[in-house]
């Protein structure tokens, strides 16, 4: 299907489809395309383009398209339906710790469509879809929420264009007008192929196709489509298309390997949610415990006494590299493995067990041990590994008062636990796939930013020391590489900013040398990095030469203006001086912002934060004291004369 109109006829049809032109919605760049392609969006510098050169070829014009494209789009009453906000894109670049990629499917409303949508969502991959106009007809490939329906238009893909050049803007930190700078940077590092199911398709349509081709976006076509350039392979049924994009360098792929255990029940982590509300159960008593400990006691699954309602569960790692601190990691892990199998509900609560399991479910305790001991082997290096189910009535007194006293004593060991006690510091690079300036460094004093809901510097302790197992999506990186590791902390270079030569090193080596100094406890300079997923940002107020501080739901903005979208794109995959990612578990830490002069520095934080972690600190304003920067100026200045700092 040779291509052989000229592209300014088209634009020039295309302008008159040119409404009232509004800004997308909840976005730092409302017009990504034309902002990349030509640093603004201009209107009449698009007419005078399309006029000037009527008669030049498609591909020296296909900028001029897509900048038209979206400026239809932009006038359009629903597109907010169809954009992706800021916030929705940093989550989708997140969603890439676990998926493998964007496709983007143009397609119609028929089974191959249907079929290679699916596959794909099988493979991991984020699919978006463009699909034929078919007078709004609703059909599974726009309501299922697995999929991100873009549209039916012609212009419609361009918001999965506009996803992937503004991954380069915030992520890459292409100055904006430098198109070449970004389309680059989309074809090392975008993560993005579009597939393309049907062949017929308007001129607009194959010229907005080659459109996303020009900015380095592969495809996977049928054998008979012809295209005079971009990156193209070829397959024609839906199992080899997505045969053929799994061998594309520039997808996140990290394929997995699924672990098995050695039960006759279906295991996945596609169970995890299912919650089980009858049926038979153990655990849930006074006598009922569980715990895991750092005591070697053998190998193997033990079962002692006849099945009841109390139980206690003994789990103990036997292994030197694991100490007490691994074990409230490794106690978690395990809890969730159970979860994993069809049919069966498991929850620990302060050290008590409840597993329930369906009624039609012939579940032996052997097999739950089997499922404690397999899982906890595939995913970490240990030497040996004791499973123990307890029923005895004269047993279940002491095991639950020796797990209580080891859990009472693990508690306090991970308390007092410092950057100078702890022998090293710990790296995850589980965002690196999007943020490629980002590795985070982790401390007993600065934990991951992603927050405890996540992953606790426990996690990614025991990790480090002794896998690299995904732990999300049941298998490893195909690259074997580690998404956790070690960091020798070397030598202090620089106490009043917080700056480890080994913290150095691996910053270095875990971003192929784009960051190569990182001050652990300050915003300046040479701040921690960010990846998309970080719970609260601190920053920088120049006029008041202090420092504000905002999580991840706040719905307003800074005394100077600044709403969440503002302050996270200035962060996210990257190193900002006058920015820094936290958890919000953070502002707790005796180190917070140490080489800033730490909490007397803050002048402005949101009410939520203050309430839970700064009651008492009264020199910090807050949205509901100060609206404006003169206001904060004022505020400041009469608690600093009272002397309430």
């Amino acid at each position: 299907m040779p291509i052989k109109v000229k592209s300014v006829s088209i634009a020039q049809k295309l302008l008159k489809k040119v409404g009232a032109v509004t800004p997308f919605p909840k976005s730092q760049l409302p017009y990504p395309l034309n902002q990349s392609l030509f640093g603004e969006l201009n209107l009449e510098a698009l007419r005078h383009q399309a006029k000037n050169n009527d008669g030049a070829g498609f591909e020296d014009e296909l900028p001029l398209l897509l900048a038209i494209a979206e400026a239809v789009e932009a006038s359009q009453p629903d597109k907010e339906e169809f954009f992706i906000p800021d916030r929705e894109l940093r989550a989708r670049l997140l969603r890439l710790n676990s998926t493998d990629g964007w496709a983007l499917v143009w397609g119609a409303e028929d089974e191959k469509t249907n079929e290679l949508a699916t596959r794909l969502q099988q493979e991991h991959l984020q699919v978006y879809t463009v699909l034929a106009d078919d007078n709004n007809a609703p059909s599974p490939l726009k309501t299922n929420k697995q999929f991100k329906f873009l549209g039916s238009r012609p212009t419609s893909s361009i918001y999965f264009y506009q996803a992937l050049v503004r991954y380069a803007h915030i992520y890459g930190r292409i100055p904006l007008g430098e198109a070449h700078e970004a389309i680059e940077f989309i074809q090392e590092y975008g993560p993005g192929v579009m597939f393309l199911t049907r062949e017929k398709l308007t001129p607009l349509e194959k010229a907005l196709f080659l459109g996303g081709l020009d900015l380095s976006i592969p495809a996977v076509v049928p054998s008979s489509f012809t295209l005079p350039q971009g990156a193209v392979l070829r397959a024609d049924n839906p199992q080899a298309m997505v045969n053929e994009a799994l061998s594309l360098g520039n997808l996140r792929l990290r394929r997995r390997l699924r672990f098995q255990v050695n039960i006759p029940y279906n295991f996945d982590v596609a169970f995890t949610a299912e919650e089980i509300k009858e049926g038979p159960s153990i655990g849930g008593t006074a006598l009922s415990s569980f715990v895991v400990t750092n005591i070697d006691k053998g190998d193997g699954v033990e079962i002692k006494g006849e099945p009841g309602a109390d139980v206690g569960i003994e789990i103990a790692v036997g292994d030197p590299r694991v100490d007490i601190t691994m074990t409230d990691y490794l106690e978690e892990f395990a809890t969730r493995l159970i979860n994993y199998i069809d049919g069966v509900s498991a929850t620990v609560k302060e050290g008590c067990p409840i597993i329930r399991w369906r009624p039609d479910l012939p579940l032996q305790m052997a097999e739950l041990g089997q499922t404690y001991y397999d899982g906890l082997k595939a995913h970490f290096r240990i030497d040996h590994l004791k499973v123990r189910l307890v029923f005895s009535s004269e047993l279940l007194g002491k095991m639950k008062t020796e797990a209580e006293s080891f859990r009472e004593r693990r508690k306090q060991v991970i308390a007092a636990a410092t950057e100078e006690t702890e022998p090293f510091f710990y790296a995850c690079t589980r965002c690196h796939a999007h943020a490629l300036e980002h590795v985070c460094i982790i401390t007993p004093e600065r934990p991951p930013q992603c927050g405890p809901s996540s992953r606790t510097w426990m996690h990614v302790k025991t990790r480090a020391i002794l896998s690299d197992f995904d732990s999300v999506n049941l298998g490893v990186r195909q690259s074997g590489s580690d998404l956790q590791a070690v960091i020798k902390k070397g030598r202090y270079l620089n106490t009043e900013n917080c700056e480890w030569e080994g913290v150095n090193a691996a910053a270095e080596l875990f971003t192929e040398g784009r960051t190569k100094r990182v001050f652990l406890h300050s915003i300046f300079d040479h701040p921690h990095t960010a990846c998309s997923c970080f719970k609260g940002i601190a920053y920088y107020i120049k006029e008041v030469d202090g420092i504000g501080l905002m999580h991840q739901a706040y719905e307003g903005t800074t005394p100077d203006g600044k709403g969440w979208d503002d302050l996270a794109n200035a962060a996210s995959g990257k190193q900002s001086s006058g920015y820094a990612p936290f958890a919000r578990e953070y502002l707790s830490s005796s180190k917070f912002l140490q080489g800033d002069g730490g909490w007397p520095r803050v002048v402005w934080m949101t009410q939520e934060l203050k309430t839970k972690f700064a009651p008492e600190k009264n020199w910090i304003a807050t949205e509901t004291d100060v609206k404006n920067l003169p206001e904060l100026t004022r505020f400041l200045n009469a608690r600093r004369g009272c002397g309430c700092e």
